[in-house]
Parts: C-alpha cells; structure tokens; sequence
C-alpha cells in the first residue's frame, strides 16, 4: 500500500499541495485532518466516487502522539482494505517526520509505506516566515500552545524531510500584482528553496505531474542534528538576491569564550546555519550547531564516533563575504600553547583559571 503524506503552514499552500497530488493519483482516498480549538480533531474523508465522511476527536489536551495513535492510524488501517493508495493531509503546521515518529513501525508493519513526503508552500512568503519569531500558534499556524517551533524551523526541517515541494500561490503571492513568479518575493523564496533542498523535486500546479521519491534513511540522514546540508553554493536566479552559501571548516577545536563572542557575528544575516562544532573544552563530544532566522541553538549528539572530530558550518546568507568568516572561525582555534595544554589535559576553561 502507498501513502502519500502533505503538510504545510497555509491552507492554501496545503490544497494546492492536494491538488497537485490528485492529479497524479486520481483514484487515491483522501484523509484531511484540522486541528481545532477544544482540543479537537477534525477529519475529513474523501473517496472516489463513493460517500464522504466528518467526524471530530476530542482530547483532554493537544498531544499529536494520542492523535496520531487513537485517530489517525486507526483510520489509515480501514482506508488500507479500500484500496491501494491514499494520501494523509495533515494539520497545518504539523510536520511530515511526525507520521513516523509516531506511526511509523506500525504501519510498516501493515506494509503501509510512504510513497511520497510533500510539502506544500510559497515562495513569496518563505523568507519572512524564516525570520519570524513567533511559535506556530501565534502565527496563526495551529491552536498547540507546548509546539515550542516556529514557522521557520518548521519550513527547513520539513523541506528537508520531505521528497516533493509544492511551490504554491498562497496569501502572500495572492497580494502581489501581475505573476507572483516575477516578483523578487517569489524569486528570492524560489532561491533559499533551492539552496536548502536541492533534493526534492520542486513542482508548481498545473505544471508538471511528478513526485519525488520518499526515502526513509535519506530522509533522517538529513535531519539529523548537525547534518551538513548538500547545499548548491552556485545556485542564482536572476533578481533574486544574493543568498549564498559559504562552507567553513577548522581543523583545531575552538576556544569556547571566543566563539562565544565571535557566534553572533558569524549567525548573523544567516537565513539559516548548520553544522558541527569541535570544542575545546568537551574535544570527545559532537556539538551540533542549528539555526533559522533570529534563533540559534546547539546540542551535544555524544561522542563523533566514526566521524572525523572538526568544526564544519555551513552559512546561507545575503551579506556575509568568505573570508571575513573564515577568518573569524580561525580566530576561534586554539593556539599552539593552548593545543599543547589540552594535550596534557587541561581544558580551555581551566587554561583560564590557571592563568
């Protein structure tokens, strides 16, 4: 059985994502979830040429997981004995990894596999949602208070999981006079699109009827906290800007006090920053970095394991020059003495105090 899964952070980006989809696969039921103040569950259900159907869950609080294990599956596994594809339309703002994260090994154990991960979006919108600091709720884009994402870490990570991005005309696009596609908006968006998920197939509707491929450990890889994205570094669109991509690299860990001061001037102007960091106060940990608009945050993922131990970023960006920030991150390696002293043992932050 095929699924194909949608999401998106507009209605409309959402439907044109649906139409897109029914277009390729005509004879496909449709399940369309809406997320509703309460907290309630809406379900929508669509077959060819046969009876709809309506219905809401109601639950004590908004957790995706009971949604996802009391309603949503149970419904995936009755449209499996109606035929052989289907396509799951998620809430808006919930994200495409989340059919796997909850359901996955289940419905792998059914044979249900997902056949295409796609996300619906405009370009026209896409740079001042990576730049917006409010949570998905406060946008607009969902009644789950605890989702702590906001609708710009929600965009890259679901263009990176997913296999097939829908450019779409939503409410932004709509305002512009004329074809949106000529507007530097759509042209700026279509761009930092292009750089961030250079492996999707990227449609438009009523253009071409394809879909990519999903590919469940591609599609980790991906995600996975400080993976370094395979970004096009030469990518352009006339009159688009001129976001690039800029990869750094250090063959030393860093001295923490200075990339602590030196972290803001390399993050900003970054629509986006990604990577690992090799720090010279925790050498044996993998810290990665992320980061999306005006937020930037690191985690430790244990110890590099088979990975070579350096510092490796990727930048995208619209002012930064090379090598201002490589000369930066340079300036951010241990000397020579201080190389020598963590050799001994001691850490940067005990260099200081022994100062």
């Amino acid at each position: 059985m095929e699924l194909l899964v949608i999401s998106a952070l507009e209605q409309q980006a959402r439907s044109a994502a649906l139409t897109h989809a029914r277009a390729i696969y005509p004879d496909a039921a449709v399940a369309t979830y809406d997320a509703l103040e309460g907290p309630r569950l809406l379900r929508q259900i669509q077959r060819p040429g046969g009876a709809g159907e309506r219905a809401e869950s109601t639950f004590e609080h908004w957790c995706q997981g009971c949604a996802f294990r009391y309603d949503i599956l149970p419904t995936l596994l009755r449209l499996r004995t109606e035929g052989t594809r289907f396509i799951l339309v998620l809430p808006t703002g919930w994200s495409l990894a989340t059919v796997e994260h909850y359901v996955g090994s289940e419905l792998r154990a059914k044979d249900i596999r997902v056949r295409s991960a796609i996300l619906g979006l405009d370009p026209a919108s896409f740079e001042d949602h990576l730049w917006d600091t409010r949570l998905l709720s406060e946008a607009g884009f969902g009644v789950d208070d605890s989702d702590p994402s906001r609708p710009g870490e929600f965009l890259v990570e679901d263009a990176a999981w997913a296999d097939t991005l829908v450019l779409a005309h939503g409410l932004d696009s709509a305002l512009l006079e004329h074809d949106p596609a000529e507007h530097h908006e759509w042209m700026t968006g279509r761009h930092l699109v292009d750089l961030l998920a250079p492996h999707a197939v990227r449609v438009q509707v009523g253009h071409d009827l394809t879909l990519g491929n999903f590919d469940l450990p591609s599609a980790l890889k991906r995600t996975r906290p400080g993976q370094l994205p395979a970004l096009n570094a030469h990518a352009t669109i006339p009159g688009a800007g001129g976001h690039r991509c800029l990869r750094l690299q250090a063959e030393r860990p860093l001295h923490p006090e200075r990339f602590r001061e030196a972290l803001p001037q390399l993050a900003s102007s970054c629509a986006w920053i990604r990577g690992t960091l090799w720090m010279g106060n925790s050498p044996g940990s993998r810290i990665a970095l992320g980061g999306v608009g005006p937020r930037v945050w690191m985690q430790s993922t244990g110890s590099w394991g088979a990975e070579t131990a350096c510092t490796q970023l990727v930048l995208t960006s619209d002012e930064h020059e090379a090598e201002e920030v490589s000369a930066l991150l340079r300036h951010c390696e241990l000397n020579d003495a201080e190389l020598a002293d963590l050799s001994t043992g001691l850490t940067p932050h005990t260099m200081e105090e022994n100062s």
